[in-house]
């Protein structure tokens, strides 16, 4: 017999923030300006990023590729120039080369360092911040740290960590969910033929760094599918610090498909008011009717002090 009451915990960033783990991506940028202040600048050169790296997924599919093509370009030395050289035949394809190296493998490699410096508080110094959480839920976490298992003892079998954990950082995902395919970033060319070698070699590095930061969000789903799989019985879903920004928004779908629409409530916390207008907005895009959801302050959930004892 299938168990009653049976809550799915969604945890975004906000619930490790509330949990005094410096775990924004303002904190990245931070740490990216101290240990590699030429790679913080070439970030916020091509990438149309937000000053707190707020959006730094989403950003990352947003390469200014008219910018960087116009640098390279001054590498394109004339096939008749008096001093031509053979290593003129790379130039522009290197420098295209370094930039979108350094925005998709070097940046990921910072983050994964910078995931292993982040500290979880000890439970004494956060017991005024422990939230009310049913240790027999389902907990689907888009957080890399363990605070689910080490502060508040979830059994790791109710937990997935849909973009991979601090345990296994091989498998950290980290991009945007436009997919390569969709979108033809170079414009609208001449034939090809018409076109310089170089700016064509050029334009195929591009493309390779758009698909080394794209997020392959529906072969995650799929790879889970025994997750999703498991949510019919799901009654109550509650959302800890989770933004619902668009780059995550095919999960919230996966979920839709696998839940009992008609008897599932959500209750949903926020931070300011316009992220009641926001959240409201991106669940009534999943057909998820008004009167299902509840929005509340994390604070509202903490953890009641216990009278005896």
């Amino acid at each position: 017999m299938a168990k009653k009451n049976q809550t799915l915990y969604i945890i975004g960033n906000g619930f490790d923030l509330h949990h005094k783990i410096k775990s924004s991506y303002w904190h990245f940028q931070e740490y990216i300006k101290k240990v590699d202040s030429s790679l913080h600048t070439l970030v916020e050169d091509y990438l149309q990023i937000e000053e707190n790296w707020s959006d730094f997924e989403e950003a990352l599919a947003s390469i200014d590729i008219d910018t960087l093509t116009e640098y390279a370009s001054d590498f394109l030395v004339s096939y008749g120039a008096e001093n031509w050289s053979d290593a003129y035949h790379h130039d522009y394809q290197y420098e295209v080369e370094e930039v979108t190296r350094k925005l998709s493998f070097k940046l990921k490699k910072y983050f994964k360092e910078w995931l292993t410096l982040l500290n979880i508080p000890k439970k004494n110094k956060i017991k005024k911040k422990l939230l009310s959480l049913d240790k027999s839920g389902k907990y689907l976490t888009f957080n890399y740290t363990n605070i689910l298992r080490k502060t508040y003892n979830i059994n790791k079998v109710n937990i997935l960590h849909i973009h991979g954990s601090l345990q296994k950082s091989e498998q950290i995902v980290l991009g945007h969910n436009w997919s390569p395919n969709s979108k033809n970033y170079l414009g609208e060319q001449r034939d090809p033929e018409d076109i310089d070698t170089r700016v064509l070699e050029g334009n195929e590095i591009i493309e390779r760094y758009f698909r080394s930061t794209f997020k392959p969000t529906k072969k995650i789903i799929k790879n889970n599918r025994s997750f999703f799989s498991k949510l019919r019985n799901i009654d109550k879903i509650i959302i800890l610090g989770h933004s619902l920004s668009h780059v995550d928004l095919l999960y919230f779908k996966a979920i839709n498909k696998s839940i009992n629409k008609n008897r599932v409530k959500w209750v949903v916390s926020y931070h300011s008011e316009n992220d009641i207008i926001n959240h409201s907005r991106q669940l009534q895009s999943l057909e998820i009717s008004k009167k299902a959801i509840k929005f509340v302050k994390l604070k509202e959930i903490l953890k009641t002090k216990q009278k005896r004892g």
